[in-house]
């Protein structure tokens, strides 16, 4: 990913988060270090989408992290896709 152009970056993590599932999640942890590379109007979204495919793999773990979130909207759809998982 760092080595695609600048102006494609935002593109291809964006589209990266949005394949995210249950089946295709190999390492959460590794989904929440790319959260950051997500521009900040589409983090919301990505950490809704992380928190859901995580959810289906070990909801306690994914619990575990959205709780260790700021509180603030974020946290609130990440626990909102847990539940809803």
């Amino acid at each position: 990913m760092t080595q695609a152009p600048q102006q494609l970056r935002n593109v291809l993590v964006d589209a990266a988060f949005d394949q995210i599932s249950g089946r295709s999640l190999d390492d959460p942890k590794a989904w929440v270090g790319r959260l950051a590379l997500l521009p900040e109007a589409s983090r919301p979204k990505g950490t809704e989408t992380l928190a859901r495919a995580w959810a289906t793999q070990t909801p306690e773990e994914a619990v575990g992290w959205a709780t260790s979130l700021a509180p603030c909207d974020t946290r609130n759809r990440a626990e909102a896709a847990i539940a809803a998982s």
